[in-house]
């Protein structure tokens, strides 16, 4: 079976509100703090198949965490908003439903909110790079 998490990275290379950001600096699990920004982490923060008390039903929810990276905190607000605005669009379009790469998405939700916060350019220095995480829960067949 094909990975939630890479479908849906594959899905966000084909979004020009994405690309045009980021290129093609969308990585699992970490960006180096000397990376060409912005850029785009993600990594599958729990997975939970659906069950009854016959067994598993092939429904499975997987909450993936993006991390927004950039040089300025606006930057980095931007690229977590256009993330939000490309999985979950206000015009009901629905794009992350159906099938995406080898995986038939069911819905697609955020959880938490976002979370805001620096960290150094590289050890000892006084220069931060702004990072700003989201969680969003994927509800897919299995």
């Amino acid at each position: 079976m094909a990975e939630a998490c890479e479908a849906i990275a594959g899905f966000l290379l084909g979004q020009t509100v994405i690309t045009s950001l980021v290129a093609d600096r969308i990585t699992p699990d970490k960006i180096d703090q000397s990376s060409t920004l912005p850029a785009i982490c993600y990594w599958v923060s729990a997975e939970d198949s659906e069950q009854t008390v016959q067994g598993r039903v092939g429904v499975c929810a997987t909450r993936i965490t993006f991390e927004a990276w950039a040089e300025t905190r606006l930057g980095s607000n931007q690229l977590a908003r256009a993330l939000k605005d490309a999985l979950m669009p206000t015009d009901e379009s629905f794009p992350v439903r159906g099938l995406i790469g080898e995986v038939n998405f069911l819905d697609v939700m955020i959880t938490d909110g976002s979370r805001f916060y620096p960290i150094q350019r590289a050890d000892g220095q006084d220069e931060v790079i702004y990072v700003t995480s989201q969680d969003f829960v994927f509800t897919h067949l299995e």
